[in-house]
């Protein structure tokens, strides 16, 4: 059969980012659902400039019944939290 990663995995340490790691976002399915990873820097300042592209994938996600897995996200400011809203 094959694995997924449904499991977080906490614990684990992660240094301090030295530069900016542009918002994104994936998904996976795993034991008949879809996951939604996100990753990266969800602040103001990393955000692409053209936001529509992230937009339309976050929204597709979210007609379907995800689950969300934040997990890998490094920073997240207000800018982030309401593009995810």
């Amino acid at each position: 059969g094959s694995t997924c990663s449904c499991a977080s995995s906490s614990g684990t340490s992660r240094a301090k980012p030295e530069m900016l790691r542009a918002a994104a976002v994936g998904s996976e399915a795993c034991d008949g659902r879809t996951v939604a990873r996100l990753s990266g820097h969800w602040t103001l300042a990393a955000l692409p400039d053209e936001l529509s592209r992230l937009e339309a994938q976050l929204v597709a996600l979210a007609r379907d019944s995800v689950r969300w897995d934040l997990s890998a996200v490094e920073r997240l400011d207000s800018a982030g939290a309401l593009l995810l809203w």
